[in-house]
């Protein structure tokens, strides 16, 4: 009997066992995790070790602090959390060496910061003060001069400037630099600035307050709020044509400058018409952002609002003393300069005199009609709609043709007719003609086609071959918006694109629908360019896209201040043309072409050649060494004989 109940008590016992062992189980396994709350218990006990009465007690109670780090290490030993454990770990010997400099402390330090420097790039930031420290005791070691320290920098950079702390570093590797004098280094830093975090608030201004007495270009960026309650997206609403904007307080003779630019833009204003935009930001956080100051001054430019007014985030990268006029080129860029060191244009009885100013202004290659309307053509996305050799073919029309297998539209008595499609498309002014235009003429070409299309629309509503229409009304609608700087054109193309894209396309034919409502969403503050990028790559055909949805991907990086290149993919075909060679006019700068090119010999390659060869003619040399002159070139002079300026 005893023995029965004796087995049964171990029975009992043995299944009480097994079930807090599967309770446990969990624990257990997270146990093989070093918590954030762990670690945050060590920080406190390490804010509680610089409370001692003595320094003996402080490092007393820090030693016994990294005993414990050093437990929790050995504890979880695979671990990735063990890093978390190593970089407290590092902090704490730190506090230590500053209390008692003993080169046993400093050895471990240089110990624990070897283990740390493994870490992996998504905790770079635990690593980064720990292998800045192991390359500088390496260099101190070999009695490393400036130009050694400057070179070892190069690789530092490359480890770190795709990770997380990319910035930190690059403005760490910036001052190092300028301190070892290494200018070479320093261009290289501004170089990689400009890819990666061209439009980043923070890294602007800390490079206005490094680099004293320099100039460099940076993307004019920011979402305001107009005197309608429309949202402006900069610099994505400012490509395409020159802006000057106005920073003004009714104070510190901020209202004068207003006033007397007003009075000498009125004068001007047929001159400046699609050349130059002005608009107005009031510092005072006025109800009505300073709208009717300055429409009482009978001008009609944007007034946005900027609240915080001087403590606003751009005041400081951009701005930094005011009354301000800053002035964004065509590419949404900006020069940035010291504050205080424009000169300002005066007459003879020392008076600003802003009619000179905007002499000087239009005088600039870019505010010349050509180079403005060369860019407006390029972001309205004209070339998508264009044939490179002229007219409309209803059976082939350029977005067929841009395919890879391309075979001709079956036609029948349903679809749009043929005389209406070649009339919207011929209301499409086609380079180098379209740059010859004045901007009237421009204009009023998108308003006929939008016309036209909206007409063909209601009166072939359910044609198979409609979608063509509302490609073209899309870009007539995009063209109006760059030409009128009117943001309801760009809300009616991407209401257009939604129907269309609901209506349905031939396979490959949806880019310019799917460019409008990716625009759509860049506009929003917190929209994510890389994600909606790649939504538009995956959407398009993935790595296989074709050709003109990845430049209008790059186009759509730089319209939020970013290069963004390296995050959209190319294979080694389709790389493009070599930037064309500076004859006689400025050629467009690399920010803003090279991103819209197609590969050699593809249809929209073809027709973007033709626009360079408008502007730039030249000699392209092919890796045979023959030289003969491009299709660009070629179809520029063929153009320019049939319609002499």
């Amino acid at each position: 009997m005893k023995k029965r109940f004796a087995h049964a008590r171990t029975l009992f016992l043995g299944a009480i066992c097994l079930t807090i062992s599967g309770l446990l189980t969990p624990d257990a396994a997270a146990q093989d995790t070093i918590s954030r709350q762990t670690i945050a218990e060590l920080d406190k006990a390490l804010a509680t070790a610089k409370e001692g009465t003595s320094e003996a007690r402080q490092r007393l109670a820090i030693r016994r602090v990294i005993r414990d780090a050093e437990k929790l290490v050995e504890g979880h030993a695979d671990s990735p959390s063990r890093f978390h454990a190593l970089g407290f770990q590092f902090r704490a010997y730190q506090q230590l060496i500053a209390l008692d400099d003993d080169t046993e402390h400093r050895k471990a330090l240089l110990a624990t910061a070897r283990e740390l420097a493994k870490a992996p790039d998504d905790l770079a930031e635990l690593r980064l003060e720990a292998d800045l420290l192991l390359s500088q005791a390496d260099l101190a070691k070999q009695g490393a001069n400036a130009e050694t320290r400057a070179g070892a920098l190069r690789p530092f950079v490359a480890r770190y400037v795709d990770t997380p702390v990319g910035a930190k570093v690059l403005r760490l590797a910036m001052v190092m630099a300028l301190e070892l004098g290494d200018n070479k280094l320093v261009t290289d830093l501004q170089e990689m600035i400009e890819e990666r975090y061209a439009g980043d608030l923070d890294m602007i201004a800390f490079q206005r307050d490094k680099l004293g007495g320099q100039v460099f270009g940076a993307p004019f960026t920011g979402t305001f709020e107009n005197s309608q309650g429309k949202m402006l997206r900069y610099p994505m609403d400012a490509l395409g044509h020159s802006t000057l904007c106005l920073f003004w307080s009714k104070e510190d003779g901020g209202e004068e400058m207003i006033k007397g630019i007003a009075a000498a833009y009125v004068e001007k204003k047929e001159e400046l018409a699609g050349r130059l935009e002005i608009v107005s930001f009031n510092l005072d956080e006025l109800p009505d952002a300073g709208e009717s100051l300055v429409r009482g001054l009978g001008v009609d430019w944007q007034v946005l609002r900027l609240p915080g007014g001087r403590e606003n985030p751009i005041y400081e990268p951009y701005v930094r003393s005011d009354p301000r006029i800053l002035t964004v080129s065509p590419t949404g860029y900006t020069a940035m300069i010291m504050s205080g060191s424009e000169r300002k244009r005066t007459n003879s009885e020392g008076v600003p005199d802003y009619g000179r100013m905007f002499e000087s202004t239009l005088a600039r290659q870019w505010t010349q009609p050509r180079y403005v309307e060369q860019l407006s053509s390029l972001m309205a996305g004209d070339f998508l709609i264009l044939d490179p050799e002229g007219g409309m073919d209803p059976a082939m029309p350029p977005e067929i043709k841009a395919l890879a297998d391309a075979k001709p539209l079956a036609r029948n008595a349903a679809c749009v007719p043929e005389e209406t499609l070649k009339a919207i498309q011929d209301s499409f002014a086609a380079p180098p003609m379209r740059y010859r235009l004045a901007h009237s003429e421009i204009r009023e070409g998108y308003a006929k086609a939008a016309g036209l299309c909206r007409k063909a629309i209601a009166e072939h509503a359910d044609a198979p071959d409609l979608w063509i229409v509302r490609n073209r009304l899309m870009v007539a609608l995009l063209g109006l918006w760059k030409t009128d700087v009117d943001l309801a054109h760009l809300e009616q193309a991407i209401a257009e694109a939604k129907t269309a894209l609901a209506a349905g396309y031939p396979p490959g034919c949806d880019v310019i629908a799917r460019f409008c409502l990716a625009r759509e969403a860049l506009r929003q503050p917190e929209a994510d360019t890389r994600l909606v990028i790649g939504k538009l790559q995956e959407e398009t055909g993935g790595a296989a896209a074709p050709v003109n949805s990845r430049r209008r991907g790059s186009a759509l990086a730089r319209s939020r201040g970013s290069e963004g290149l390296r995050e959209i993919p190319r294979n080694d075909h389709q790389r493009p043309h070599r930037k064309p060679d500076d004859v006689g006019i400025q050629r467009i700068p690399p920010r803003s072409l090279p991103s819209l090119l197609a590969v050699p010999g593809s249809l929209h390659g073809r027709l973007v050649l033709r626009a360079q060869g408008s502007l730039f003619p030249q000699q392209r040399r092919h890796r045979g060494g023959s030289s003969h002159t491009s299709d660009g070139a070629e179809c520029s002079r063929r153009q320019a004989a049939a319609h002499p300026p």
